[in-house]
């Protein structure tokens, strides 16, 4: 297990199989954040979808792991595209906007 992942764990990240009252949405958003910033922390944290309790943010890494095993870039730029569609994360916020102010 790398020391990412450790940090990951210990600040509450819910993993397949915990309880949804463990989930830890901040430190989801964080982890969003730093791979969109560093793409390459992705293959050391070795995540899945499935161990993210929030919906949208099962979708950004879905679409955010698909951009970077493409061999391409995920940014909240290169990701727009993919994502633009989506329903608002909240009233005004489309999902493009929230990307960005998790990197922010």
């Amino acid at each position: 297990m790398s020391k990412h992942t450790v940090a990951v764990n210990m600040i509450g990240t819910a993993t397949v199989g915990d309880a949804p009252d463990l989930a830890n949405i901040e430190a989801e958003q964080a982890v969003i954040a730093a791979v969109l910033m560093r793409n390459d922390l992705a293959e050391e944290l070795d995540l899945s979808e499935e161990h993210f309790a929030e919906p949208i943010h099962r979708v950004i890494w879905r679409a955010t792991a698909e951009t970077i095993a493409a061999g391409h870039r995920a940014t909240p730029v290169t990701l727009k595209p993919a994502l633009e569609a989506l329903p608002d994360v909240a009233q005004g916020l489309t999902v493009p906007a929230y990307m960005i102010r998790l990197v922010a």
